[in-house]
């Protein structure tokens, strides 16, 4: 056999058919939902919280009385209904309808529907008032729930699997796509942030973008604090430095076994001083999607031997 029709030392034809069935065992194999589920949960309570605080100004920021402005023109748009407002009860009433759809998904009940509904009432929410911002939580938010939709995080740990077999730790195989899709939604996530500080102007400059942010209305009490210790200006150029070498570098970690414990606990020290200082609380949802990036049949091995028998 001549060397062109060789890859690795085995022929093409070989080769080919290896690599296509590691490729579809990563992406598509069955297997334990576990982890899924369990971020199904976090995330779902996550988005709860975070629509449910926007409740006591419903009316102020999506109805008739209050000072919403609408995204588009509605003698222009395709879509016209989207440049509707709604009255005051109406939009309250959306609202809790989508903190219903929230709730259905974090217990993995009617999901899909759930999904769906949730991604067509956000829409409708963002189109509607500019007070709502759509930023990388949303893009992050809108991902996860079609991923969600496609999957079958449902399988575990759900009132689905309450109903089919009669206990909330029972399983089913689910395909492992949705998992990867958020895993790599997440490194995807940190490599764009690493990238934009990499090639911004307000963090190429150095680090005056850090004490000016202490300053801002983001800042917390401890952002504050910190401002008023006047540290030196080596001090904030050090810090954007590794923000930007942490941000872009980091992610490759979550896929290494050997450091990705040492990259989880990176990453939640640093969304956690994010969180204290500039009020950026939402991205510590990101933290428990490091399961997502642990083998599923490596994860329910280590979760069934501690549940004590609740699952097999």
């Amino acid at each position: 056999m001549t060397r062109s029709h060789t890859l690795f030392g085995m022929p093409h034809r070989e080769a080919l058919h290896r690599f296509s069935k590691v490729w579809n065992a990563w992406w598509f194999r069955q297997a334990p939902p576990h982890a899924l589920a369990l971020y199904r949960i976090i995330f779902g309570s996550f988005l709860v919280l975070y629509w449910g605080l926007l409740l006591p100004d419903a009316q102020m920021l999506f109805s008739t009385s209050g000072i919403s402005i609408p995204r588009f023109d509605a003698t222009t748009s395709i879509l016209p209904f989207l440049s509707v407002l709604p009255t005051p009860w109406v939009a309250n009433a959306l609202l809790w309808l989508l903190l219903l759809c929230f709730t259905a998904l974090t217990l993995g009940c009617c999901m899909r529907i759930a999904c769906v509904a949730a991604l067509l009432l956000m829409t409708y929410f963002y189109a509607i008032s500019y007070h709502l911002t759509w930023f990388t939580m949303e893009h992050v938010t809108v991902v996860m729930l079609i991923a969600f939709l496609i999957s079958g995080a449902d399988r575990a740990f759900s009132l689905r699997m309450l109903r089919r077999k009669g206990s909330f730790f029972a399983w089913e195989p689910a395909s492992v796509l949705a998992q990867r899709l958020i895993a790599v939604q997440v490194t995807a996530t940190f490599l764009g942030a690493g990238w934009l500080k990499l090639v911004m102007p307000a963090w190429i400059a150095g680090g005056e973008i850090l004490p000016y942010s202490f300053i801002s209305r983001w800042a917390t009490p401890i952002g504050y604090w910190a401002i008023h210790r006047n540290l030196p200006m080596w001090f904030y150029d050090l810090s954007v430095y590794s923000v930007k070498f942490f941000e872009f570098f980091l992610p490759f970690g979550f896929w290494i076994p050997k450091i990705r414990i040492l990259a989880f606990g990176l990453l939640t020290l640093f969304l956690t001083s994010i969180a204290v200082t500039l009020s950026f609380w939402w991205f510590l949802v990101l933290v428990p999607s490091c399961i997502l990036f642990v083998e599923p049949e490596e994860f329910y091995e280590r979760l069934r031997k501690r549940s004590g028998g609740r699952i097999r």
